[in-house]
């Protein structure tokens, strides 16, 4: 992280001597992203986090404010009723597998890119050797991939289709799923969504002429 501005993470960071991920890590990220996010949309107005049932979310709810609520899944319920497995980390995967690929392509398909990026590669510190210099991904790599996805209504993480998983969820009051349905429409997918657009089919071929073996 010393390559970012004052050595700060682009988005929120914590790591522990365990990889575990436990109740501490849980109670960090509520007081950390998640209630922080909500006061500054919707101040202290009630709000609702949805968990699954796993050890690590059985977190002591008194030391949350009285105004958010936490709700579980029931057992083995994840892939029926969790709207982040109808479909949000599917496109996130693919966005940042795109993104990935897409920046490892621009440094070795240029005229003496692999050998300009494996010479800066030996000069700079272990740890820091990543996608920029031909390396593999380092955490500070996924996360500024990461933001750039989430960051504004983009094609990998697009509000709509957010709200459809929740939809898709069935866990919705039926007020809520009708109010989705009369301002995206009730298809899972919209119709401009399923044509592909010009400036998509150009990405794509000219993705395809440069994974063109000689």
């Amino acid at each position: 992280f010393r390559l970012c501005e004052n050595e700060k993470p682009p988005i929120p960071y914590t790591s522990q001597a365990s990889a575990w991920f436990d109740k501490n890590v849980t109670l960090w990220w509520i007081n950390t992203v998640f209630l922080p996010h909500h006061q500054q949309k919707f101040g202290h107005s009630h709000c609702i986090l949805v968990l699954d049932n796993r050890p690590a979310h059985a977190i002591d709810l008194s030391l949350l404010p009285e105004w958010c609520h936490v709700i579980f899944l029931p057992p083995n319920m994840t892939s029926n009723y969790q709207p982040a497995d109808m479909g949000m980390i599917a496109s996130l995967k693919i966005g940042y597998k795109l993104t990935m690929l897409s920046k490892l392509l621009e440094i070795f398909d240029e005229e003496g890119g692999f050998e300009g990026a494996a010479n800066v590669h030996s000069s700079v510190f272990q740890g820091q050797q990543g996608l920029d210099y031909g390396g593999k991904a380092t955490i500070l790599d996924a996360m500024l991939i990461l933001e750039s996805i989430w960051q504004g209504d983009q094609r990998y993480a697009k509000e709509d289709g957010i709200r459809r998983c929740w939809r898709k969820a069935s866990i919705l009051p039926l007020e809520m799923n009708t109010t989705i349905d009369a301002e995206i429409g009730g298809a899972s997918t919209s119709v401009t969504d399923k044509t592909l657009k010009r400036e998509d089919c150009e990405e794509l071929c000219k993705l395809m002429t440069i994974l063109k073996v000689k």
